[in-house]
């Protein structure tokens, strides 16, 4: 009797499992994710840029010599989010350097809608339709953040909002 039990229970369960095969599934639905290991690191999306490689892409493309020195994501004072990147220019200065960096953003399409000049500091808001608003920030040595590059001429920090 106990084996008569026990294979109507084997095939009772082999024959949920059969039936359960016919049911059509959604293809287009993913599976269920794992969950995280903890000792493995998440990795970010393949498609996420740099903020050197968002400018480049915007049409800024550096002729000179730098060196990045941050790339944050963060706030703005109003608390609407933006990308800032400083580079450090490695040769020439800092006033060629940023002639070099309009005259590209010119030929990208950008216009230069506000400048101002202060003793060292030069600032330059740049935007063109349908992109974001490029603000760039140059600094002598003496006047902007310390260099991390000993040879460096002074820095370019170039900020503009992301949605």
């Amino acid at each position: 009797m106990k084996k008569i039990f026990l294979a109507t229970a084997v095939l009772t369960v082999l024959a949920a499992c059969s039936a359960d095969q016919d049911v059509p599934r959604n293809v287009d639905q993913p599976a269920a994710p794992s969950p995280p290991s903890e000792t493995v690191p998440q990795q970010p999306a393949a498609s996420a840029a740099t903020g050197i490689d968002t400018l480049t892409g915007l049409g800024f493309i550096p002729d000179f010599a730098y060196a990045m020195v941050y790339d944050i994501a963060d706030k703005n004072k109003e608390g609407v989010n933006r990308r800032r990147v400083l580079l450090e220019v490695l040769e020439g200065d800092i006033e060629a350097a940023m002639a070099s960096s309009e005259a590209t953003l010119a030929s990208a399409g950008y216009s230069k809608s506000k400048e101002s000049s202060d003793g060292g500091r030069y600032d330059a808001v740049f935007v063109r339709q349908g992109s974001p608003t490029l603000v760039f920030m140059a600094q002598s040595p003496d006047r902007g953040p310390d260099l991390k590059n000993p040879g460096a001429v002074g820095t370019i920090h170039v900020m503009w909002n992301t949605y």
